[in-house]
C-alpha cells in the first residue's frame, strides 16, 4: 500500500493537475479525447491565465495555426465547486475567447468537489455509459464537459483503467488515487513527479 500524499509529491501548492498539464502525453490525451484523433498536442500550444475574481487556474490550448471548427480553443479548468459565480466567469471567459478567435471554445472542467446544488447540477446531462456531463449553449461554447468523482466512480474499478478516466481520477481525487495499484494511475503519478 502506498502512503504518499499530494503535499509530499507537490509542495508549495503546485497540484498534480498543474504538473500533468505540462506533459505532452497528457495534452495529447485531452485533445484527442475531446476533439478526436485528428487533434494532437503538436497542433496546439498552451497558455495559462488567472481569472481576476476567482483563484482558479485556467489552461487554454490554442491551435498553432488558425482556430477552426475542427481545431477550436480548448479551455482546461480544475475547479473545486461548480456554482453560479464560476459558471458566469466561465461564460465571460468563453465569450472573450470567441471575440479574439471567432470560434467558440470547447471547455473541460475537472471538479474536485462537485456542484454547489442540485439546480446547477441539473443543467448538465450525462449520456448513457458516459463519465462526462455536458451542458450545451451554442451562444457561449462549442461543448462544455464536466468530470467529477460521482460520475467516474463506476469506471475506476476497471483494470486496467481507461487512460482518460485514470487521468481524471488522479486530478479530481488525488488522495485516493495515490493508493491505487492500477498501472495507468501509477503512470500518471510518476509522470507528474518528473
Amino acid at each position: 500500500m502506498n502512503n504518499r500524499n499530494e503535499n509530499e509529491l507537490f509542495p508549495h501548492s503546485v497540484t498534480i493537475s498543474d504538473k500533468l498539464i505540462e506533459k505532452e502525453k497528457v495534452q495529447d490525451l485531452i485533445l484527442k479525447s475531446l476533439l478526436g484523433l485528428h487533434a494532437s498536442e503538436s497542433l496546439y500550444t498552451i497558455s495559462r491565465c488567472q481569472w481576476a475574481n476567482n483563484p482558479v487556474s485556467v489552461t487554454v490550448f490554442l491551435p498553432k495555426d488558425q482556430c477552426s471548427k475542427d481545431l477550436p480553443p480548448v479551455v482546461f479548468v480544475v475547479q473545486s465547486i461548480i456554482n453560479v459565480d464560476f459558471m458566469e466567469d466561465l461564460i465571460k471567459y468563453s465569450l472573450s475567447l470567441y471575440e479574439e478567435y471567432k470560434i467558440l471554445p470547447t471547455i473541460l472542467i475537472f471538479s474536485t468537489g462537485g456542484f454547489s446544488d442540485e439546480e446547477i447540477k441539473s443543467k448538465f446531462k450525462v449520456d448513457n455509459n458516459s463519465f462526462m456531463m455536458e451542458t450545451n449553449c451554442d451562444f457561449w461554447e462549442n461543448h462544455c464537459y464536466v468530470l467529477c468523482k460521482e460520475f467516474i466512480d463506476g469506471f475506476i474499478n476497471e483494470h486496467p483503467m481507461q487512460q482518460f478516466i485514470a487521468l481524471t481520477y488522479c486530478i479530481i481525487d488525488t488522495e485516493n488515487s495515490l493508493h491505487s495499484n492500477d498501472p495507468i494511475i501509477n503512470f500518471f503519478h510518476n509522470l507528474a513527479k518528473q
